[in-house]
Order: structure tokens, then sequence, then C-alpha cells
């Protein structure tokens, strides 16, 4: 069973432009619930959750010292070697970490994971979200990017100078190169995979509904105009009781930006373009538990559990059948990282490759 793994023991989150405050202002504790339906109950601390704060305990220390040999022990004994990047440069604003494999083969390549941190965060932070955890095993490099600072605000630039680097020092497989964020890097990673998708396999902003929020690609065609010829898988992964980036939508700006990834970027055959009236319908008459948790028709619906709660799953297939764009909620669960989102973000991002010459996108089973 998977542990429940939060930011910090008691998660304060900032937003940045964009997101939907929480009732009582700019600052959230997840621990101290403040609006109805988000309780002690629906995020239970008990088991998983309490093994999860003892973790945190002993990681939030070494975030001044990430470089100490007691912290990167638990890397090396994970099969996992970390580095660190432009850590002096700008009091550290587009700093960056590498996590690797320890026995990289000749002539093996891999792929690239490139992870953007919440607003307020680190990449110390980021890299102790489980990604890491499924390094060795997986076989494929994570980047922990800074993107500029607590908002990752220059991620339009960080990203490819970033990976560009990455290429450069590292047996990369240039057609398996992804990016997940969660809060304010879903927004990072939204724009990544908007301005620069020739680059990118695949992408998951986590809880991703923030994305939707003054999504650049609402603003002018040419936001995503790279995005017209090629197609981008997404996942959104998230919760049904987050404070602000919530699901189902609450307004008719995230309905507008969730129809352009769906029909322009993510190119969903058939895709009948959704609103908030017709979101609110479906909550009101569907029998579908996944349909009324996201508000949204989807072609395929299914549910798991996972962490002592379920987990609703709606996707719309490509041509294929190959889910193209996919959204996994899990009920109850608030803005916090458990340790269910790596292992659910992997295993949609792995399957997909895009050719670097070409953009053609591949999804191998």
């Amino acid at each position: 069973m998977c542990q429940f793994f939060i930011n910090e023991v008691i998660v304060i989150l900032a937003l940045k432009k964009g997101h939907r405050p929480p009732p009582n202002g700019g600052i959230l504790h997840a621990l101290e619930p403040v609006i109805p339906g988000w309780s002690k109950e629906a995020f239970d601390l008990s088991a998983s959750g309490q093994a999860a704060e003892r973790r945190t305990h002993k990681n939030l220390r070494f975030e001044d010292d990430e470089l100490n040999p007691e912290y990167i022990k638990q890397f090396t004994e994970m099969g996992v070697k970390k580095e660190v990047f432009d850590t002096d440069h700008d009091e550290g604003r587009y700093r960056y970490n590498v996590h690797t494999p320890l026995d990289i083969k000749d002539g093996e390549l891999l792929p690239v994971l490139y992870v953007s941190h919440g607003g307020m965060g680190t990449p110390f932070q980021a890299e102790n979200w489980g990604f890491s955890e499924l390094i060795a095993n997986e076989r494929f490099i994570a980047v922990y990017a800074n993107n500029g600072g607590y908002s990752n605000e220059d991620t339009d630039t960080e990203f490819p100078r970033i990976l560009e680097a990455v290429i450069s020092n590292y047996p990369v497989d240039q057609s398996r190169v992804y990016a997940f964020g969660f809060s304010s890097g879903s927004d990072a990673t939204e724009t990544a995979a908007t301005l620069w998708p020739e680059k990118i396999a695949a992408c998951v902003p986590a809880p991703g509904s923030n994305a939707m929020y003054n999504s650049l690609c609402r603003l002018t065609e040419e936001a995503y105009e790279k995005c017209i010829p090629l197609r981008m898988p997404c996942l959104f992964l998230g919760g049904t009781a987050d404070y602000g980036d919530r699901w189902p939508f609450p307004d008719e700006e995230c309905f507008e930006n969730f129809n352009i990834w769906a029909e322009k970027i993510c190119k969903v055959p058939e895709f009948i373009p959704t609103s908030l009236a017709k979101s609110k319908m479906i909550i009101d008459i569907s029998n579908d538990p996944v349909e009324r948790a996201a508000g949204l028709r989807f072609p395929v619906t299914y549910t798991f559990e996972e962490e002592e709660r379920e987990w609703y799953v709606g996707e719309f297939p490509d041509e294929n059948g190959h889910p193209i764009l996919k959204v996994i909620l899990a009920e109850g669960l608030p803005h916090v990282i458990t340790d269910a989102h790596a292992p659910l973000a992997w295993e949609f991002l792995k399957h997909w490759s895009r050719a670097p010459k070409t953009g053609k996108l591949t999804y191998t089973e």
C-alpha cells in the first residue's frame, strides 16, 4: 500500500496568479480544514498518513544541507545518484537537481522527467515526492527545477535551458521527455508543454485544474501555436477536496481552457465542447461516480482503491484506444501530493514517445 506523502507536516501553500484563493485568505493549513466537506476525516491521517509525517520530519532537517552525506545516503540506497547545479547563480533562482540511476549501462539512453515544484516550494521538496524511488527500476532521469523562483516564473526559458544542459551531459532518450508539476508547478508544466511541445512526449499537471485558470492558451492562439501540428498527451491528477484548484471546475473560464486542451492540444477525436452549465447537469443527473466527481462526460471510466480511498478515472481515448487525455481524482483529497502520485503519473507518461525530428507521437504498450 502507498503511504501519504505531504510536502510539510502542516502544508502552507502560497498561490500564484490565477489560482483561486481559499476562503481564509492566501494561506491554508492542510491539516486544519477551513471549508465544508474538507475534513480531517476525509484526509485520514491515521495509519499511512502518520508514516508520511515521520518521513517528512526526517528529511526537512536537510533542506538547507541537501548534500549532507546522511541525506545523500537515502538516494544511494535507492540506487540513485543526486547532483545539484547552478546553486550560486542569482541566489539559486536557476538551480536544478538531477537524479539518475547509479548503474547507467554503456549505450543506455534514459527518458527525462522534468519536475516543477509547487508555489513557495523548492527542488528539494519536489525530489521528495516519490519519483526518485522509481528511478532505479524504471530507468529514467529526474530533473527537479527551480524555474526562476517560488512561482516557477521563468519556466518558458528555464525548461529549454536545463533540458539542453541535461542532454549535453547525460545519455538522454530525446524521444521520451516528460513534464510533471504540482500546484504552481502545474502551471509550469502547462507552460513547458504548450511552448515546447516538440520536446515533450506527454505531461501531467497536478491537480491540473489550476492550469485551467487564466491559462495562457486562452489569451491567444499564438500562445500554443507550436501545438497546432502536434499532439500532447495529458493527465490531470488531483483530488475532490482541493481548496482552490477545484474539481469539478468552478467557472466558465476553466471549461473554455479545458476545451482548448481537449480539442487543439490533446486533439481528442470527436470531442464535444463542454461548459459550466453542462458540468452542473452531469453532476446532478449522472449515475457514474467518475463523471460526478469530474463534472465531465468520458467515453471510458473506472475506479480503483488505493491509500484507503477511492480514485476516479476518466479517459478520452485517441483513434487507437490509448488515453490521450486522462483525469484521475482521489476522493476527499485536498491540495497535497501522496505517494500514489508518482507511480500514477509515471504509468501514464512512460508509454508515450515523440520522434525528435518529425514530432510523430507513439504509444507503446
